[in-house]
């Protein structure tokens, strides 16, 4: 079996995804990371959840089918990505992007980004997706640095009235 590879969420992850969780939490209390997972929803209804949103069923008309996979080192869950098919409104198209990801604390700074980003660019391939939009805050210089290695260009820059920049990277598949 390959070390470090993307798999789909199993209830079988369901002891490992806390951990996971906690990490987080522990290391950045205030992360605003991987919001679609909410204290007060089970492991259960989160996998129901991102079924739904794979498949498109009963979605809100501004909401984007999504798929969702953990990076895997070993059996160890170390990271996630989370992959919008389309960008159906401008909240997706300036703030968000296609792909969202993380790697746990503890497994940064091992070049794990790059690799899952990458990963997460194949799955995009499979989608037949013709061109990755990345969003990155502009002072997550590391997040920066993850989407130019995976050969992203900076295509513009969006401002919040709060003051917060965001970078628009493009990576064309096609």
């Amino acid at each position: 079996m390959e070390r470090l590879r993307l798999e789909y969420p199993s209830i079988d992850d369901k002891e490992q995804w806390k951990d996971y969780i906690d990490e987080y939490r522990i290391s950045d209390p205030n992360s605003d990371f991987f919001p679609s997972f909410e204290d007060e929803k089970t492991y259960e209804k989160w996998l129901t959840k991102i079924v739904t949103e794979e498949f498109g069923i009963n979605l809100p008309i501004d909401y984007s089918k999504a798929s969702y996979f953990f990076l895997k080192l070993d059996d160890k869950i170390i990271g996630h990505i989370s992959i919008r098919h389309s960008l159906v409104n401008e909240r997706l198209k300036n703030y968000s992007g296609n792909i969202g990801c993380g790697i746990i604390p503890s497994e940064r700074n091992k070049g794990y980004g790059t690799k899952l980003l990458n990963l997460g660019i194949q799955k995009c391939i499979g989608l037949n997706l013709s061109e990755v939009v990345i969003i990155s805050k502009k002072q997550n210089k590391a997040f920066s640095k993850i989407i130019e290695n995976n050969f992203g260009k900076l295509d513009s820059e969006t401002y919040k009235e709060d003051g917060t920049v965001f970078q628009k990277y493009k990576i064309l598949l096609k």
